[in-house]
């Protein structure tokens, strides 16, 4: 019996040149989805991506009796009474953002089981931070190995919250929370993203007093559900506005972005230019264009407004094709180099060390067998095949799918040569590989 597998084949090198718009943020549209459960009518959004962590977020408040429908450019969400608070499992042990329901549904239902979320693996994601702050707003937990269970009979309450470090989706979280626990909430040293701005302008369209200064947010709760004033436009994603910047960097191409607004991507610009880039605003986004050679520049991920670590693995692709050396340190996840070993694979110079990695830059990459292990790893190896010579194929590639919208589409109309296709073992055979050297 034949075994079919699901691969990307992509054809190198290639220039990528043209123009593309870029789809509505994965990292600003999962708390967004999450907090409709605060609303007491229909929630309309725009500008959604159509990512699988999406639909699976939408799968997962539908189980809980909410009424989701998919509409041309986005969706609408409307929670009535519940139906059940059971969560599937196997939903919510794929995604990490079904962390995000934690606050908003303890808030509007006073109880909560949530199955361990899950995720991508590159290093701990604890949950402490969550658990430890919604206690202190009146919350009680019993955190068991495959699930959390959490009640809070009589209501939230506001108090004064410091996080012991910056969290994104604990920041989150506990701004939803609060939004209906009676009082007011300060959360302190919370995170910084633009993603959480999107957030809390999305609440405030809804009536709560939210007010932020830099890393201190105060909320005034509401003793009532949020009501939607109108369709929310999701802002544009600059992690894949970053990713195709780097895409046009490492193919020397020159590219137009398409969007309205991209908030967050200024680290990202300076970078590049500082790399040799060039950029131009145009009425409809961004240019860029590569006219020399560009020089490989070294990196730390840190918490916004610093490099971001979802931008780490494009970038680190970015360098091993840039002239010079770099070194990479990632500081947010240990456990995210992944891609790099796939690197050495199609002959890039480079050396990991803990959580550093050192590069040599140089263009004479070949196309090989690569395994993506992670979303943003697997976008990374898809911008390599670019540059490298001859056949790249990656196996495991549904990562891609979770956090880039029609990805593979957008290089294709850029330039690139990449199909995604269904192989057998004879088709395999066909590109000199072997069955048993498939990871399963």
């Amino acid at each position: 019996m034949q075994n079919n597998h699901n691969i990307i084949i992509s054809q190198g090198p290639v220039c990528l040149k043209g123009s593309v718009r870029i789809s509505g943020s994965k990292n600003a549209s999962l708390p967004l989805l999450a907090a409709t459960v605060l609303f007491k009518n229909k929630v309309v959004f725009t500008n959604l991506p159509h990512l699988d962590d999406i639909g699976t977020l939408a799968a997962l408040l539908s189980s809980i009796g909410s009424q989701v429908e998919w509409i041309n450019d986005g969706l609408t969400l409307e929670h009535k009474d519940k139906h059940s608070l059971y969560l599937d499992p196997n939903m919510a042990n794929k995604i990490r953002g079904s962390i995000l329901l934690l606050g908003p549904i303890l808030a509007r239902y006073g109880e909560i089981r949530l199955p361990m979320p899950g995720g991508c693996p590159i290093g701990k994601r604890p949950i402490d931070f969550h658990i430890h702050a919604l206690e202190q707003l009146g919350a009680t937990f019993i955190v068991e190995e495959h699930q959390i269970y959490g009640v809070a009979p009589a209501g939230l309450k506001g108090a004064y919250i410091r996080f012991p470090k910056p969290t994104v989706t604990g920041t989150e979280n506990l701004i939803m929370a609060a939004c209906l626990a009676s009082g007011i909430t300060v959360l302190e040293n919370c995170a910084c993203d633009n993603e959480i701005d999107e957030l809390i302008k999305f609440l405030k369209s809804g009536g709560v007093s939210i007010e932020r200064n830099h890393t201190t947010i105060i909320i005034e709760g509401k003793n009532q559900f949020l009501e939607a004033q109108s369709p929310f436009k999701i802002a544009s994603d600059r992690m894949e506005a970053g990713s195709l910047l780097a895409a046009c960097a490492m193919t020397e191409g020159h590219i137009e972005l398409k969007y309205e607004s991209c908030p967050g991507l200024d680290v990202v610009l300076e970078h590049l230019t500082d790399m040799g880039m060039d950029f131009s605003t145009t009425p409809h986004g961004l240019r860029a264009l590569v006219n020399k050679p560009l020089r490989a520049r070294s990196f730390i991920t840190e918490p916004h407004p610093g490099f971001p670590t979802d931008l780490q693995a494009p970038f680190m692709a970015l360098n091993c094709v840039s002239h010079g050396f770099s070194m990479i340190e990632e500081r947010i996840w240990e456990n995210r180099f992944f891609h790099a070993e796939e690197f050495l694979k199609m002959g890039a110079q480079l050396s990991i060390q803990g959580s550093q990695v050192s590069c040599h830059g140089h263009r004479t990459l070949q196309g090989a067998l690569l395994t993506a292990q992670d979303l943003r790893g697997s976008c990374a190896l898809l911008l390599m095949s670019l540059v490298a010579k001859g056949t790249t194929i990656i196996q495991k590639n549904h990562h891609l799918d979770r956090g880039y919208e029609f990805f593979i589409n957008k290089i294709n109309m850029l330039g690139g040569k990449i199909s995604r296709q269904w192989c057998n073992d004879k088709e395999l055979s066909e590109y000199g590989i072997k069955r048993s050297s498939l990871v399963a």
